[in-house]
């Protein structure tokens, strides 16, 4: 069947499986890059309370099927307890998590606080943080399941903790899954002089330590005689792990980037001896995430201090060298607001743009986005010149992004916290990502869509007169949930297989990417 010159909603037929082609939108619109995502709770924002005062959104992460969670830290009346948010797509809480939405959990004797998430590959949830066991703090990572309840296939209980030393606190910040399923946590223990080192512990499926890696699953390295802190981890595909953060010679701190074999041993083939440190204006550099390019080049971003504190990018090649095609020396500093700007989380989009997230400062604390272009050139069509910021809280509020995600139709979700009047609250934005336009055939000179066969049980084709480039067909069913999504579309002709489908009546948007 082809439809011309139709406006609105479009219905094509109904048999064993119907589609309607729905182009609601007039010709093609833009949302531009940077502006707050209103389909997200009406206004972009979202704010929730957990426990009886303060709760702190660390970290964010999104499903397969679109829900997002964050995760973070909340008090429950008698101590800091590990938490996570769920939400549904459209920012209300997802009720099928743990009843409500929430969860919270009690690892140690008190002091629970989860800074990291990941997600298996089979949909179970990591998050990784640390807990006080009655005399110090212990690493802790805990597993849970799609569902929200504790995996006990994991350590029996559904989380570990390990401490380096009795006297050591030890803390995590960071977690990454490897393809063979194990985890790798990250942060630092104390040493006997309290001189806090790189550390890094790594578990097997099951929870328990795993004694290939290090020292019976665990590493420390200290790099100065102050205090080196990780703050992000990542495993590059060649089962090496990469540590970063900054290190502190009781004078100034420095970014710091450590690499590893996979069996825990500095690897030599980066910088010469496995570690790298840069000054950036040889006053305060710290290095609070990181992530790794898909050429396999390095981020790190933090802060330098000159006048104010100011978001610092450096960017180094595989070798661990600075990278000089990055603003020409590898390293990029922006100023923000008048007191003080402090970054803390760091994605890479498809395109291979930097985007960076933490909170700058004039009167009260935003939620502070810088994008850049690949060349560490601010990108001027994001937000004002490459900068949004973002008032969440109420008055003189502190609103602080400490992580970043990015939704396969490259929406860009933050997440830290805020303060609501009397108390710190997670909360969480959602902006435009990548510039896409929603096609209106309908209202072409001469366009068509064909859809045959229309209804149909197994595969059914849409044309287009219309020449399609990198566009992309999201199929929802009658209750606007989305349900299937073909990426990467090119040329006149788009094949559609039912797979599992169910029977029913479908809608189909399709988008295509600016150019």
């Amino acid at each position: 069947m082809c439809i011309r010159d139709r406006k609105n909603t479009i219905i094509l037929n109904i048999a064993t499986l119907l589609l309607i082609v729905c182009f609601s939108i007039p010709a093609v619109t833009y949302a531009q890059d940077g502006l707050l995502d209103l389909s997200f709770d009406t206004d972009g924002i979202v704010t929730t309370a957990i426990g009886t005062s303060d709760d702190f959104g660390r970290a964010v992460a999104v499903q397969e099927d679109g829900k997002i969670i964050v995760a973070g830290y909340s008090f429950n009346g008698s101590q800091d307890v590990f938490a996570m948010v769920r939400y549904n797509t459209d920012g209300s809480l997802d009720n099928s998590f743990d009843s409500d939405g929430i969860v919270t959990s009690e690892i140690g004797a008190s002091g629970n606080r989860a800074h990291a998430i990941a997600i298996q590959d089979d949909g179970k949830i990591v998050l990784a943080g640390y807990s006080y066991n009655g005399s110090n703090n212990d690493f802790a990572v805990a597993r849970y399941n799609t569902n929200g309840s504790l995996d006990l296939s994991f350590d029996a209980d559904g989380y570990a903790t390990t401490g380096f030393d009795t006297f050591s606190n030890d803390r995590a910040f960071a977690v990454a899954i490897q393809p063979d399923g194990k985890i790798v946590i990250a942060g630092y223990n104390t040493d006997e002089d309290s001189d806090r080192d790189f550390a890094v512990v790594r578990y097997n499926t099951d929870g328990s330590l795993d004694n290939s890696f290090g020292t019976g699953g665990i590493v420390s390295t200290p790099l100065a005689d102050g205090g080196d802190e990780v703050r992000s981890v990542v495993v590059q595909e060649d089962g090496k792990i990469v540590l970063a953060g900054f290190s502190f010679d009781f004078t100034t701190r420095v970014f710091a980037i450590v690499r590893y074999t996979s069996n825990g041993i500095l690897d030599n083939t980066f910088d010469g001896d496995g570690i790298v440190t840069t000054s950036i204006l040889a006053l305060d550099d710290a290095a609070y995430n990181m992530a790794k390019q898909s050429d396999g080049k390095f981020i790190l971003v933090g802060y330098t201090v000159n006048d104010t504190y100011d978001f610092a990018i450096v960017r180094y090649n595989t070798d661990g060298s600075l990278d000089n095609t990055f603003d020409s020396d590898g390293i990029v500093i922006t100023h923000i607001g008048i007191i003080e700007d402090l970054p803390y989380a760091v994605t890479i989009q498809s395109d291979e743009k930097i985007v960076v997230g933490g909170h700058s400062k004039t009167d009260n604390d935003n939620f502070a986005l810088v994008r850049y272009n690949p060349d560490g050139s601010l990108d001027n069509t994001f937000g004002t010149d490459g900068i949004v910021t973002t008032d969440i809280g109420t008055g003189e509020s502190e609103d602080i992004i400490f992580g970043l995600a990015l939704q396969p139709d490259g929406k860009i979700i933050a997440t830290g916290y805020s303060y609501n009047g009397s108390d710190y609250v997670f909360a969480t934005a959602r902006y435009h990502g990548v510039n896409t336009s929603i096609i209106n055939f309908a209202d072409q000179n001469n366009s068509a869509i064909c859809t045959y066969p229309n209804p149909f049980s197994i595969q059914t084709i849409l044309e287009t007169e219309k020449l399609l480039i990198n566009a992309t067909l999201i199929i929802y069913n009658y209750f606007g949930s989305e349900v299937k999504q073909l990426s990467h579309l090119s040329g006149h002709q788009i094949i559609l297989d039912r797979d599992d489908l169910p029977v029913g009546m479908y809608f189909i948007q399709l988008m295509e990417g600016e150019e």
